[in-house]
């Protein structure tokens, strides 16, 4: 369940720098295509933390990288800004982040991921098939 979640979530950040990337150019609807599945992916990395728990409950190691998922998935939200006001926002500089965060996000839920194919050992029979 977790992999398939970290994998979703990898799917959905990059929709999402292709979605902030149209806004920018131009397309007004897909802020909101931006928004939904921000939202899509920080329910999927709740998903993971609670996966995560049950799964690796005792690795503590494995249930951190869990945790830090929506962790960091939350804290990006708090720097998303004011886009309806710019002139409201405390600096671009640190608004910036909410995009910067992103790649942590994204690295995160790759490493979720992979540890989580690794543990069910669909990665030793990928090796074995090859």
């Amino acid at each position: 369940m977790s992999s398939i979640a970290a994998s979703l979530i990898v799917i959905g950040v990059v929709l999402q720098l292709y979605f902030v990337a149209a806004w920018a150019f131009g397309e007004e609807d897909a802020l909101d295509l931006h928004r939904g599945v921000g939202y899509l992916a920080w329910l999927l990395g709740i998903i993971v933390l609670v996966a995560g728990l049950v799964a690796y409950w005792g690795t503590w190691r494995q249930v951190t990288l869990s945790v830090a998922l929506p962790v960091v998935g939350t804290i990006q939200i708090f720097f998303v800004g004011d886009i309806d006001d710019p002139g409201e926002n405390v600096s671009g500089w640190i608004h910036g982040f909410h995009g910067g965060l992103a790649i942590f996000v994204f690295a995160l839920a790759v490493a979720i991921g992979y540890r989580d194919m690794k543990t069910l050992g669909v990665h030793r029979r990928g090796e074995a098939a090859a």
